[in-house]
């Protein structure tokens, strides 16, 4: 068998995060890894929800306001995913991030989930399962050991595949699940590390790693 990838992104610098996702034409990739060690809590701060309307409001009226930008996006098969990250300085939790997507209320903007800016932050992932299926646009997943450091370094030199560190992922794609989601599962790794195995072997292990990952969740 063979294994194709495709990345398609488009930066829109002025309103982060915006993600531009097509949608899937072909069977789901599915993953898995062993148990992350239990007892270890987040160093980093986010486990309780930090909201504050006022983000929620602006990313909602930048939005309204780019409004031809999901149409533009819509009328070439893209979708409008909206991602938000662990350090962002504005909308850092998924929650609020499903927030404003339904008070923007339009079909072609949805969710994109990474489970590190999820996990990270030590936040809730049950909430993930009442979210329509249809709606999430796109799942990113990676594993990553628990350290002691600011999030963008840790997420830009750590990630590592499933089963490879200390994220508690199982609970994560179970979740996911429970929504109903039949679309993608990508994997995003930054690592050094991974820059020193041969390509198709990093290719082999990431399929393995994910489709573990899949069968135990």
């Amino acid at each position: 068998t063979g294994l194709r990838a495709r990345v398609e992104r488009v930066r829109v610098r002025d309103f982060v995060p915006v993600r531009v996702v097509r949608p899937p034409h072909r069977d789901d990739m599915q993953t898995a890894p062993r148990p992350a060690p239990a007892g270890r809590v987040p160093v980093h701060p986010g486990a309780e929800r930090l909201h504050d309307e006022s983000n929620v409001v602006a990313a909602v009226a930048g939005l309204q306001r780019r409004a031809r930008v999901r149409e533009r996006a819509a009328a070439r098969g893209f979708r409008v995913g909206i991602e938000p990250l662990a350090w962002a300085g504005h909308v850092s939790d998924y929650r609020d991030g499903w927030d404003i997507i339904q008070r923007v209320d339009h079909p072609n903007v949805g969710l994109v989930l990474d489970s590190f800016h999820v996990l990270a932050l030590g936040l809730p992932v049950e909430p993930i399962g009442h979210i329509p299926s249809d709606r999430i646009f796109d799942i990113q997943i990676t594993d990553a050991p628990w350290l002691d450091m600011d999030l963008m370094p840790w997420s830009r030199q750590h990630r590592c595949l499933p089963g490879r560190g200390d994220f508690d992922l199982v609970s994560f794609v179970r979740a996911i699940k429970a929504t109903g989601y039949t679309g993608v599962y990508s994997l995003e790794i930054f690592a050094t590390e991974a820059d020193t195995v041969p390509l198709p072997q990093h290719a082999v292990d990431a399929l393995q790693s994910l489709q573990a990952l899949m069968d135990t969740a």
